[in-house]
């Protein structure tokens, strides 16, 4: 491309970047070209059809639009590169920058000499032209190289001493590294290597004192020592340089540039086309952050003797990150004993950390086993230089939350099946972890994904499983009490051709309220309502309900109407098209489809608790009594009475199994028919319905919208020993 640039004595108008104008030299020339930029006292053109004016003539540019310039004294040369063109961009800095290029037949490579830089090496580039700084390279800069040219090989001299020939000038210098193609029948031996042919190499260049322009000795890069050969050969070349990219500038003159230690290029002959090219994209250092979005964001997260504390990333899954102590977002390491750590689990596997909580110790669960950070002595607090992190217990833990409970931490194993106890046991001086689900592993056969602690009023872990079914773990450690149970929501699910006869729960969690007695549960559940998958979050209500059986709330997905006497009850379209229960006035009401989001009852009430029905199971072990010649188990026996002991309870069932249940009476001829059933606390003697079989279980069922609390259960039986 011919382009000038041209000292304007005067401008008349503007000119604009591409306008094509005519060009009158003094002595006669004309022609056109195109503007590229108008300066305050300049303009640069380019595609100009004249090919030069001669010197000291008087140019004039004319454009279209009336604008003119006049240049005095100046000289038209289209045949030579007045002025660099490069590409404009802006730095890191918003600095405006060129990004140069240039492509030349005069460039080398070359390897730094250690001995002269006292450097493993320093690698540079050689423009025989001279024309680095002219083309607008910069100390900084990051520059990219492409093409090649090698060295052809007259001959290869063997011996003690190898020297080689080259066919003309090859432009090397002491110390570079240089590497053969194509010469065969030379074999070389390294001190510190096997024997093998010449092109297996790298060698260190050491020109010739007497004809160093075509010959040069090969030595070991390693010894610096001279490289022993046998055999002959009068062909090949120096493989070139190869290419490289994002190298850094730390020096540079017209004609040499000085690359950072940290780029290692080879040795590479001027002589056919080199481009180099600038990266000003690259021009800083960095260091990726260890969050970010290639390194990964920190998966758990906790709070532990004033420090925020991190861990899990993608490129860093077992080491944790400890704020500075009382400032949670400085990371910065450092020795005092109030900066940040970083610590890395070291351990025969790694596992991917799944939580933290933290308690006496900070606790950390990863997927192959439980460890316990702590200081070096105790009752110290952790420092960068009095930290220890050991492991307690190797089951593997899932990703889910443990829950801390007093002293101890409740966490899921890594199969979600068991739910074990991590507790410090004096004993053996370390933290233990036995499985609460030992007599229970039906229970959590659904595996569980989320939980939930509830303190008051009776110390429950609400686990939801991934079946959508609701189960919980009374959790009374000071008493060794460990009491599952499963509860049965009310509600179906039609979803992905699977029915679930339950309301499927999706999440849960407890929260405190200073004005009620007990810490609030709150559900997520998903239903089949009128056709269409819904979502309802349902709170559970308090099992105290008081001593007014109109107040007793056993319904799901439920509402309360109280007020003036009424008969129809409105309100429940999140219902639309369920069959609800109904306990109306305290007393039980047959149940109701829910129409246009109402229900009509038979009887006006003042009163109503309305929602889907669910029912209550108790199953007993195996009886194991009356046997006179060892244990009860498997011999015949008969249950002929049973006494049960209630609280606040009223209407159930009773029975040796589901199918065969007798109703227990609560009402008395002396109660007036048409009030309801009061609570009733104490003891029911039931006629038992079973006969004679090997087992003796006793099932009491509620399907009813009542309380029931059962205390105790006192069977009369007799079994047979034979």
């Amino acid at each position: 491309m011919q382009v000038a640039k041209i000292t304007v004595d005067n401008f008349v108008g503007t000119f604009s970047a591409g306008e094509r104008v005519r060009v009158v030299g003094g002595s006669g020339a004309s022609g056109t070209a195109d503007i590229v930029e108008q300066g305050s006292d300049f303009i640069i053109v380019e595609n100009c059809s004249i090919a030069a004016v001669a010197n000291n003539d008087s140019i004039q540019l004319v454009a279209g639009g009336g604008a003119t310039c006049t240049a005095n004294g100046a000289q038209l040369n289209l045949d030579r590169h007045d002025q660099v063109f490069a590409t404009v961009q802006e730095n890191s800095n918003l600095e405006t920058e060129l990004e140069p290029s240039m492509t030349a037949t005069t460039i080398s490579f070359h390897e730094g000499d250690p001995s002269a830089t006292g450097l493993s090496h320093n690698d540079f580039i050689e423009d025989s032209a001279g024309n680095f700084l002219t083309e607008g390279f910069e100390v900084g800069m990051r520059i990219s190289a492409s093409g090649s040219a090698n060295v052809n090989v007259s001959s290869i001299t063997t011996g003690s001493t190898t020297t080689v020939t080259s066919d003309g000038r090859h432009n090397l210098v002491n110390g570079d590294l240089v590497k053969f193609t194509g010469s065969t029948g030379v074999t070389v031996v390294f001190p510190t290597e096997a024997s093998s042919v010449i092109n297996d190499f790298f060698f260190e260049v050491e020109l010739d004192s007497s004809t160093p322009d075509t010959k040069f000795i090969l030595l070991d890069p390693a010894t610096r020592k001279n490289v022993t050969s046998t055999g002959s050969s009068s062909n090949g070349s120096l493989v070139n340089g190869n290419n490289f990219s994002s190298a850094l500038i730390v020096a540079v003159s017209d004609s040499v540039i000085t690359l950072s230690t940290s780029t290692d290029i080879h040795f590479q002959n001027e002589g056919q086309s080199i481009t180099i090219t600038g990266d000003l994209t690259a021009d800083d250092e960095y260091q990726l952050g260890a969050f970010s979005g290639t390194t990964g964001h920190p998966a758990c997260v906790a709070f532990f003797e004033q420090r925020l504390v991190f861990a899990n990333t993608t490129n860093q899954p077992q080491t944790l990150f400890f704020s500075v102590s009382g400032d949670y977002t400085n990371f910065t390491a450092g020795v005092a004993d109030d900066s940040a750590l970083i610590y890395t689990i070291g351990s025969n596997q790694v596992n991917v950390i799944r939580y933290l909580t933290s308690s006496r110790v900070l606790l950390v669960g990863t997927s192959g086993g439980e460890f316990a950070v702590r200081a070096g002595s105790v009752d110290a607090p952790i420092t960068p230089v009095n930290t220890q992190i050991k492991q307690q217990a190797k089951y593997g833990s899932a990703d889910i939350q443990p829950l801390v409970v007093g002293a101890t931490a409740l966490f899921v194993q890594r199969e979600q099946r068991k739910l074990r106890e991590l507790v410090y046991d004096f004993n053996v001086d370390s933290y233990i972890a036995p499985d609460m689900t030992l007599l229970a592993e039906h229970i959590t056969e659904g595996k569980i994904k989320e939980m939930a602690y509830q303190q008051e009023p009776n110390n429950v872990v609400w686990c939801v499983l991934e079946n959508g079914k609701l189960v919980a773990m009374t959790y009374r450690r000071e008493e060794d009490v460990v009491a599952w149970h499963e509860h049965q929501i009310g509600g179906t699910l039609t979803d992905g051709g699977t029915t679930y006869n339950y309301g499927f729960v999706e999440s849960i969690a407890a929260i405190s309220s200073g004005q009620r007695t007990e810490e609030e549960v709150y559900l997520v559940v998903r239903r089949t309502i009128n056709g269409s998958n819904v979502r309802h979050v349902e709170r559970l209500k308090p099992i105290d309900f008081g001593t007014d059986i109109e107040d007793a709330f056993y319904v799901d997905a439920g509402l309360t109407y109280s007020g003036g006497a009424a008969t129809t009850i409105s309100g429940l379209s999140h219902l639309e098209g369920q069959t609800v229960s109904i306990l109306a006035n305290g007393s039980t009401h047959a149940d109701k489809t829910v129409s246009s989001g109402s229900i009509t009852l038979d009887q006006s009430v003042t009163k109503a608790h309305v929602g889907l029905s669910y029912d209550s199971i108790l199953q007993t072990m195996r009886t194991d009594a009356g046997g006179t010649e060892g244990t009860a188990q498997a011999k015949n026996k008969r249950i002929s009475d049973i006494d049960i002991r209630v609280l606040n309870s009223v209407g159930a069932k009773i029975g040796p199994s589901e199918t065969e249940l007798d109703i227990i009476p609560f009402r008395t001829v002396h109660m007036t028919m048409d009030n309801p059933v009061p609570l009733y606390t104490g003891d029911k003697f039931i006629e038992f319905p079973g006969g004679y079989d090997n087992d003796g279980f006793v099932v009491v069922k509620q399907d009813q919208p009542l309380p029931l609390t059962i205390l105790s259960i006192f069977p009369r039986l007799q079994t047979f020993d034979r």
